[in-house]
């Protein structure tokens, strides 16, 4: 996948110790994180990218240009389980975003970036820009490698808000997370790939309606 807007990006590779089950609805309450892990690698996405390229499977080229579908799957991502989004509200905002710019479905979606046209409806500006026309590149890794395990898909398996790091003032906001990107096999149960562990922060502006919009993100 792809990020907009990012000023640096590291991710944190932990052992496959989670699992898909952690699915929970925007609505629910998010457990809060003092601090971040601290084994770094870098990676070229903030998001669920940087997978080992399988050695088999079909052909797949980092340089081609990303095509939208023509329109959204009527069936939901597999790995994206959200309630009732309150658009007023930063958090709820926030949550639904990440959860869903990191869930795509092999049985649904052709490419990865799939996940960033459904997400671009929390994001205005450059952002949203981005996610609509993704500039060619990596990450597809991951997404080859649910293929191969029997169509699987990917979904975020933790979201801890980040203590202090969340705060609506006025027109703009912010919040900080670490989000843990699980790859699972089609059976819903065996890791396809290595989770991803990532600490970023969302950039939020509050619209004339009240809702709030990402307009930028960061990952380190």
């Amino acid at each position: 996948m792809r990020v907009m807007a990012v000023a640096s990006v590291v991710a944190l590779a932990v052992s496959a110790c989670g699992s898909g089950d952690d699915q929970a609805s925007t609505t629910s309450s998010t457990p809060a994180r003092t601090s971040a892990p601290s084994t770094v690698s870098p990676t070229p996405s903030g998001r669920a990218s940087g997978w080992t390229l399988p050695t088999s499977g079909p052909a797949w080229s980092p340089s081609a240009r990303y095509t939208p579908p023509p329109a959204p799957p009527k069936t939901a991502p597999r790995g994206l389980k959200l309630g009732k989004v309150d658009m007023t509200n930063l958090t709820q905002v926030c949550e639904a975003y990440l959860r869903t710019v990191n869930a795509w479905d092999t049985r649904i979606d052709t490419h990865p970036d799939d996940a960033g046209v459904r997400a671009a409806k929390y994001t205005a500006g450059v952002l949203r820009s981005g996610l609509l026309s993704p500039q060619p590149g990596g990450g597809a890794g991951d997404f080859l490698a649910a293929q191969a395990a029997g169509k699987g898909y990917s979904t975020v398996s933790n979201l801890y808000a980040i203590e202090g790091d969340s705060t609506p003032a006025g027109e703009q906001g912010s919040c900080g997370y670490e989000v843990t990107t699980s790859v699972l096999a089609g059976d819903g149960k065996k890791k396809a790939a290595r989770d991803l562990d990532v600490i970023t922060t969302l950039s939020a502006h509050r619209q004339p309606s009240g809702a709030w919009l990402i307009t930028n993100e960061e990952s380190d």
